[in-house]
């Protein structure tokens, strides 16, 4: 499937995914139960990011992918949904 265009992750999906919290500490992810990654090739734009979610699935936490883009991330994860914007 292809989509016929991506656009960025809007302050909608962050606040969905964050809250009102300015961000996730590193420590976090090693203790989650759950990581989401929403809208974001983390392996591209924050390559910093992705050895604390590795470390999290390792400490047992379940990654879930939601992109349209088959991304590094979304090879390892338990679960993975290629949405695209704007289609149900």
């Amino acid at each position: 499937m292809s989509c016929p265009s991506h656009e960025p992750v809007n302050g909608d999906a962050a606040s969905a995914m964050y809250g009102k919290m300015p961000g996730v500490a590193y420590d976090d992810y090693a203790r989650a139960g759950l990581i989401v990654v929403w809208g974001c090739n983390a392996s591209a734009s924050g390559i910093h990011l992705v050895s604390h979610i590795k470390q999290g699935q390792k400490n047992g936490a379940r990654l879930v992918v939601i992109d349209p883009r088959r991304t590094p991330l979304a090879r390892i994860a338990e679960e993975i949904s290629f949405r695209c914007s704007g289609r149900a």
